[in-house]
């Protein structure tokens, strides 16, 4: 009952625990999708990359095999990728998102961000030099595909505790106040502690709720406020209506002769 799991005070216990639930399932979720998202590119990549050869030596970039410049799609997203060594191509004007590799430098794009064009030099980036071609990028990204799928699980379910955690003991310690508050007023004998373990267990619902609308990819504003409030509330008459049962009626009349 809602009278004993407030006077264990479980609160904060109970919803580390089920943040940590959740993180988790969210983060299987998400790395599936990591997966299934990686298999799709290295499809495309293997039906849209041209059969290259690509050296980086003493800090510059050359390219044969293809004609220049090569104009190809990011995949999973609307960006383009600009591979041009010859350097006739040496700005991302035409483009809104995107990447230029010219034969000293790269130029990304990104209207999103500030500056929008950032430039660094080949010399610069922690590549290691020597010679690339399309069978060997796609045989390293199958060899990487494996991997995602547990790193992302175990960092996804890290970051996503400690997020939904913080999120609920913030949403928690804010609508306990309220509570405790309005338990003083009508004179119930509870701490502070017991109210904010109520609100943790009230909680449940809510981020089920918004768990399963993450995944579908679902939109209902304040529901999950809404669903916290019903049960929050409830739980609060509950509690009330065990410390302050009805008085035992009397039977009324005396005994007979």
């Amino acid at each position: 009952s809602y009278k004993e799991f407030v006077s264990r005070e479980l609160g904060w216990r109970y919803s580390a625990l089920f943040s940590l639930l959740v993180a988790f399932l969210a983060s299987v979720f998400l790395a599936a999708s990591i997966t299934a998202a990686s298999g799709r590119i290295i499809a495309d990549l293997e039906k849209t990359l041209p059969d290259f050869t690509a050296e980086l030596k003493d800090g510059t970039f050359t390219l044969t095999g293809v004609s220049q410049p090569l104009v190809l799609p990011i995949p999973e997203s609307e960006g383009t990728l600009i591979i041009d060594s010859t350097d006739s191509v040496t700005n991302l004007d035409a483009v809104k998102t995107g990447i230029l590799l010219n034969s000293t430098k790269i130029l990304i794009k990104d209207d999103g961000r500030t500056p929008a064009v950032r430039e660094t030099a080949w010399k610069d980036e922690k590549i290691r030099e020597g010679t690339y071609t399309k069978a060997f990028v796609l045989e390293k990204a199958r060899k990487i595909r494996p991997f995602l799928a547990p790193i992302g699980i175990v960092g996804g379910t890290a970051a996503l505790w400690l997020l939904i955690f913080a999120v609920s003991v913030v949403f928690a310690v804010a609508w306990a106040a309220v509570g405790f508050l309005s338990a003083r007023i009508a004179k119930m004998k509870l701490t502070f502690a017991q109210v904010l373990a109520v609100a943790f267990h009230a909680l449940t619902t809510p981020i089920l709720l918004m768990l399963i609308f993450g995944i579908a990819g679902l939109r209902i504003p304040f529901l999950p406020t809404i669903v916290f409030l019903v049960y929050f509330v409830g739980a609060l008459k509950s509690i009330q209506k065990d410390m302050n049962p009805p008085a035992p009626q009397t039977p009324s009349g005396g005994a007979g002769a």
